[in-house]
């Protein structure tokens, strides 16, 4: 397991601060109007331009899960990626078991950046991220996922 350098000061709240804002105008905006009202963006920020363009029903798909999300439930759901960034960001973590970080290099919501500062506070930690990719690389190209999963996974079952 690839192992990143501990570090212990806490890092900059700068890149945290601008992610919370934008989260937290999405938010509002969920509160206001629904979850309808950010879904087309999601959907850009989660899969690259040329996925949404080749897969129509998938997008469909996930358009009307979202959209099934109850009104008054959605943006309590969604003010945790708001009120929990700090947490994520304390130095250390409380995890000391190999985890797994995993993120796209296009992934805005959880950047690469964010991805590394979490990773270096974790002692067991593997962090990969995926070239090409975003929010949803899971869905995305699954094999590619499942391989680096699989591979932790039994990294971590023979450690």
């Amino acid at each position: 397991i690839r192992r990143p350098p501990r570090s212990t000061p806490k890092p900059s709240s700068a890149a945290s601060d601008v992610y919370k804002r934008q989260v937290q105008l999405r938010v509002n905006s969920v509160i206001e109007n629904g979850p309808q009202s950010t879904i087309d963006d999601a959907l850009e920020r989660w899969f690259t331009k040329n996925f949404r363009e080749k897969n129509p029903i998938i997008m469909d798909r996930i358009r009307k899960w979202v959209l099934a999300n109850k009104k008054e439930v959605y943006p309590k759901a969604y003010q945790v990626l708001v009120d929990g960034v700090d947490e994520l960001l304390q130095s250390p973590l409380p995890v000391n078991c190999p985890t797994l970080v995993l993120t796209g290099d296009e992934d805005f919501g959880n950047s690469p950046e964010m991805s590394q500062e979490i990773s270096k506070q974790i002692l067991k930690s593997q962090l990969e991220i995926l070239p090409g990719m975003r929010h949803m690389a899971l869905i995305e190209d699954f094999q590619k996922v499942n391989k680096i999963l699989s591979g932790f996974l039994l990294r971590s079952l023979n450690s």
